[in-house]
């Protein structure tokens, strides 16, 4: 499935290079596609592999729980965990999947927290280079719905699971 979605993502990706006009909403629709698709890719590696040991343990410790709670003040990130609650993570089953409950738990839902952080972390790099390209290749609108889309669906999903951990750091 990631590599249907990789090659999905990189042929949009082409479309939208070479392209000519587009409506607004053609632009939008896109622009979530490209979204949708490039997080995919990621978002099933992270399920079926361990891709969260790629990175160093010092890459999810080294948080400064200031700096995160300023970035989840200031970007209204606690509208969006209370949309996921009601959407999704409000559901008991959900919440039992991600945390077992009890001390035990902890550990599993802390390698959990890395999965899932990894798992928007790595898009929201290539979608930012992506934004960035189109940006630079004169493509401003375009660029500013992929960085919108971006920023909710995944780099908002990496300050909860950061601030889920400074949380954790508590308990252990």
């Amino acid at each position: 499935m990631s590599i249907f979605l990789c090659i999905q993502s990189y042929d949009l990706f082409w479309f939208l290079w070479s392209r000519d006009e587009m409506s607004w909403l053609a632009l939008v629709i896109c622009a979530f596609l490209l979204n949708l698709f490039v997080s995919g890719v990621f978002a099933f590696l992270s399920f079926a592999y361990p891709i969260s040991k790629l990175f160093t343990n010092t890459f999810y410790t080294n948080v400064k729980a200031t700096r995160i709670e300023l970035l989840y003040k200031r970007l209204g990130v606690k509208y969006f965990k209370i949309l996921l609650m009601l959407f999704y993570w409000g559901r008991t089953k959900h919440r039992k999947e991600f945390f077992s409950g009890g001390k035990g738990g902890i550990a599993a839902l802390d390698f959990r927290s890395k999965q899932a952080e990894i798992g928007h972390f790595l898009p929201f790099v290539v979608l930012l280079l992506m934004a960035v390209f189109l940006f630079v290749h004169g493509d401003i609108s375009l660029s500013i719905f992929i960085f919108v889309f971006n920023l909710v669906g995944n780099f908002f999903p990496i300050l909860l699971q950061r601030k889920l951990r400074v949380r954790l750091q508590f308990l252990r």
